[in-house]
């Protein structure tokens, strides 16, 4: 009972601790102030948006809500009711979001540019490793990835299309956003094209020395750990355009 219990638990620490580190990533690039990452750039641009009277996490949480019900409205009756097990994972990543901000609220803003490039360059490192921890425990999609997966579902997209459009499309709403209603490119600047194309180079770097015995902690069978070794991992699809997306295992 306890054995079948372990790479359950195992595969929580790991994802939830992925959610953590993802959030770290985020909050970097916030003090960096080049940019955010894509998938973020809709709740930045909000969170700017609104002067302080929501938190980024609280945007987050409302964004990605609506992504989920937009998963919904794509798949129709395709839609299982396990993808709204995506609500408590928004819930708690957008409390690591805001976490994570306060954590590194006390570091005054940043004016050396090489500095920002430093943090942006942690950013980066610190998001390629949460999404590389959450989607190797296999157990649930954040909303936003989830869509993506619904298009691909639905319209039998390959993936790397859905995957470019889908982080164009969130770019460039958050930069009108940011145009329209500030005057000024808000949350999309040339970080978030230095991420779009770095992190899914550093996801890669970071899963081929521990992929297998990540695998390995989290109880997958060597047969799986083989053939997924062969295969492109759904960790490097979340961030980086490529090859057909392989059936989902969320």
């Amino acid at each position: 009972m306890i054995q079948k219990a372990l790479p359950l638990l195992n595969k929580l620490v790991v994802y939830v601790v992925g959610l953590f580190v993802l959030a770290f990533g985020i909050s970097l690039s916030i003090r960096a102030n080049l940019g955010v990452t894509p998938m973020s750039s809709i709740p930045r641009a909000l969170e700017l948006l609104a002067t302080g009277k929501l938190s980024l996490g609280v945007v987050t949480m409302i964004v990605y809500a609506l992504m989920l019900a937009g998963q919904a409205i794509v798949l129709g009756k395709r839609f299982k009711l396990i993808s709204l097990l995506q609500l408590p994972a928004t819930f708690v990543f957008g409390l690591f979001v805001d976490l994570t901000n306060l954590m590194l609220s006390p570091i005054p803003p940043i004016d050396a540019y090489v500095l920002r490039l430093v943090f942006l360059a942690l950013s980066i490192t610190f998001v390629a490793t949460g999404i590389f921890l959450y989607t190797s425990a296999k157990l649930m999609p954040l909303p936003g990835e989830g869509l993506v997966f619904a298009f691909v579902e639905r319209f039998s997209l390959k993936f790397h299309t859905c995957k470019v459009v889908f982080d164009c499309s969130l770019t460039t709403i958050a930069l009108i956003i940011g145009i329209v209603f500030m005057q000024s490119m808000g949350s999309v600047r040339e970080g978030t094209v230095i991420s779009a194309l770095l992190i899914g180079l550093t996801v890669k770097l970071i899963s081929t020395p521990f992929k297998t015995p990540l695998e390995r902690f989290l109880g997958f069978d060597n047969a799986t750990i083989a053939n997924e070794t062969e295969a492109i991992s759904e960790a490097e699809l979340l961030s980086q355009p490529g090859e057909t997306f392989p059936e989902t295992e969320a």
